[in-house]
């Protein structure tokens, strides 16, 4: 690079990534795609890019993951999805997901319930979102 600082780029899944920052020198961006490397051979290495998907695109993703589905159980996972959770989130990126947004969310919900478990059966939720929600379920 012309700055005199070092670029590191690798190859995962037919994609070229290159790393966020640069670094001052070729060791330490030796050092970087080493650590992607073991994070790969680990099963540990995931696309930098996963979380520039949206609530409603993953949403979307996980309602035809099971085509096999019953009509009724898919419309009640859609309006899980649709009435208390894509209104707020869908438009959030996942990295931008954050747990002060998923306490304002079980908070409106509790306020809106007549359930007072409801807290309890999000945290335990199979939806696609459920485990965004644990974090906030542990901090009650």
């Amino acid at each position: 690079m012309g700055s005199g600082r070092y670029q590191a780029s690798y190859w995962q899944e037919g994609r070229r990534h290159v790393a966020e920052v640069t670094f001052r020198t070729k060791g330490d961006a030796k050092t970087f795609l080493d650590t992607v490397s073991a994070d790969m051979h680990r099963g540990l290495w995931t696309d930098p890019t996963d979380g520039e998907i949206t609530v409603s695109e993953l949403s979307e993703l996980w309602l035809a993951s099971n085509p096999s589905k019953r009509a009724t159980t898919r419309a009640t996972d859609e309006i899980a999805l649709r009435v208390p959770i894509l209104p707020t989130l869908g438009d959030k990126q996942l990295a931008k997901v954050q747990p002060p947004h998923i306490h304002a969310l079980i908070s409106e919900w509790v306020g809106r319930s007549v359930r007072p478990e409801l807290p309890d059966a999000i945290a335990g939720s199979q939806a696609p979102h459920g485990h965004l929600y644990a974090p906030a379920h542990a901090d009650r």
